[in-house]
C-alpha cells in the first residue's frame, strides 16, 4: 500500500498552524534552519492568503531531504504535543465507524440531551454479559438515539472503538440470520487475526465460533449494537458473552434475562422542534407561532418533525422569502392526518407562493410582462368578441 504523502501528514496540522502568530512562528523557524531560502521567504509573504503561504511551506517542505521533513515534524510535535493524539483519535473514530456499519445520522438531526444523558451513564455502567434494551414505539428515534451518543469519541473509547452495529429489522427468523453472524465474524476476526476460511452451514456452529472469538482479550471490551430487533427466537443467537445494546418495539423480547431498560416514549420537545427547524432552513431567525402550533400537532414525534424539517429543507427559499403561507399549509395538512407533503400534486397546494417566487425568477429573462398580460379562462366561460 502506497505511504501516505508529506503534504498528507502536513495537512494534519494545518488547523493548528493556520492563525497568524503560529503561521508566523512556523516561517521563521524553516527559515532560521534554512529550509526556506530568503528568496522564498519573501514570496511567501507576499501572499495575502494565509492558505496559500501554508500551502507553499508544504510544498517546500515536500522536496527537501528525509532528515529535513523529520525535523519539521519534530518542531511539530513538540510545539503541538496533543496533535498525535488529537489524529490518532480521529482515525480511530473513522475506522471505528466504518468497520463497525454505523448508519449516518439523518441531516439536521438534533440531539436528545436528557435520553441521551441516560444512554451515556447506563452505557458505560455496562458489564460484559450484560445486555441495555431501549425500547419505544415505532419513530421515536430510538436507533438515532444510539447513534447519536456513540458519535462521542469519548464514548467510543470506552469500548476501545471497537462497536459491531448489526440491523436485525431485515431478519424476522432464525433462517436469515446466517448472513449477519458471518459477516459479524468476519469483521470481529480481522481484528484478532484469527479467521475460518469458509462460512459454517450450521448456524450453532458460527454463534460457537464468535462466542469463542470474543473471549479473545483484544475484543473484552467490544460493544454489540442489535437495532430493530423484532423476534426473539433470533436473539439468542447473538448472544455471544459480549456487552450488547438491543432497540426494540418489544419490552418483553428478552425472556426470562436480566438487563437493563430504557423506554423512549416522548418525543421532541418545542425547543428541539424548533431547533431542527431552524437547521433545515439554516437560519437563527424566530419562527412563526405556527410553527410552534405544528409542534403542538405532532406532539414533537422524531418521524414527523424530520419530515416537516425535510420538506422546509427542500423550499426553504420559499419559507424564508414568503411570510407565513407553507406554515399554514403544513398545519392544514397535518391537522387533516394528511403527511404526504411531497406528494405528485403538492405545487397546486402551495400555489400563491410557488407562482410569486416563479414570477420574480422570470424578472431575469424579461418574461415579466408576458406573465402579466396572459389571461386563462375557465371553459366554457362568455367571452364577448
Amino acid at each position: 500500500m502506497e505511504s501516505e504523502s508529506t503534504i498528507s501528514k502536513l495537512s494534519k496540522y494545518k488547523e493548528l498552524v493556520i492563525d497568524e502568530n503560529s503561521l508566523n512562528d512556523f516561517i521563521d523557524f524553516l527559515y532560521s534552519r534554512k529550509i526556506v531560502t530568503e528568496t522564498s521567504y519573501y514570496s511567501i509573504y507576499s501572499h495575502k492568503n494565509k492558505e496559500i503561504r501554508l500551502h507553499e511551506l508544504f510544498k517546500i517542505i515536500e522536496y527537501n531531504t528525509k532528515e529535513v521533513i523529520e525535523e519539521v515534524f519534530i518542531y511539530l510535535d513538540k510545539l503541538y504535543p496533543n496533535s498525535k493524539k488529537l489524529r490518532d483519535d480521529e482515525y480511530n473514530f473513522r475506522i471505528s465507524s466504518v468497520r463497525g456499519g454505523f448508519p449516518k445520522l439523518p441531516p439536521n438531526y438534533i440531539a436528545r440531551k436528557s435520553l441521551g444523558e441516560d444512554l451515556k451513564s447506563k452505557l458505560l455502567a455496562l458489564q460484559w454479559d450484560q445486555k441495555l434494551v431501549i425500547y419505544g414505539m415505532m419513530g421515536y428515534g430510538k436507533s438515532c438515539l444510539v447513534n447519536e451518543v456513540l458519535n462521542d469519541q469519548n464514548i467510543r473509547k470506552c469500548f476501545d472503538n471497537l462497536i459491531f452495529w448489526i440491523n436485525l429489522g431485515e431478519h424476522h427468523c432464525t433462517e436469515t440470520i446466517l448472513k449477519p453472524l458471518w459477516r459479524l465474524y468476519t469483521t470481529a476476526s480481522c481484528i484478532v487475526h484469527n479467521k475460518i476460511s469458509h462460512c459454517p452451514d450450521d448456524v450453532q456452529i458460527l454463534k460457537d465460533l464468535l462466542t469463542e472469538l470474543f473471549l479473545d482479550q483484544r475484543l473484552r471490551n467490544a460493544l454489540l449494537i442489535l437495532d430493530d430487533a423484532c423476534n426473539e427466537k433470533v436473539l439468542p443467537y447473538f448472544d455471544i458473552k459480549c456487552k450488547t445494546v438491543i432497540t426494540t418495539q418489544n419490552k418483553k423480547i428478552l425472556q426470562q434475562e436480566d438487563a437493563l431498560f430504557i423506554e423512549v416514549k416522548t418525543g421532541f420537545s418545542r425547543i428541539e422542534s424548533l431547533e431542527l427547524f431552524q437547521k433545515s432552513l439554516k437560519t437563527n431567525n424566530d419562527l412563526p407561532l405556527a410553527a410552534e402550533e405544528i409542534h403542538d400537532i405532532c406532539k414533537g414525534h422524531p418521524m414527523l418533525i424530520a419530515l416537516i424539517g425535510s420538506y422546509l429543507g427542500e423550499n426553504s427559499e420559499l419559507v424564508i422569502n414568503n411570510d407565513d403561507q407553507i406554515w399554514q399549509y403544513i398545519k392544514l395538512m397535518f391537522l387533516r392526518g394528511d403527511y404526504n407533503l411531497n406528494d405528485s400534486d403538492n405545487d397546486t397546494k402551495v400555489p400563491a407562493a410557488k407562482i410569486k417566487n416563479c414570477i420574480e425568477k422570470l424578472l431575469a429573462n424579461g418574461l415579466k410582462e408576458f406573465y402579466q398580460d396572459l389571461a386563462i379562462f375557465m371553459p366554457d366561460v362568455n367571452i364577448p368578441p
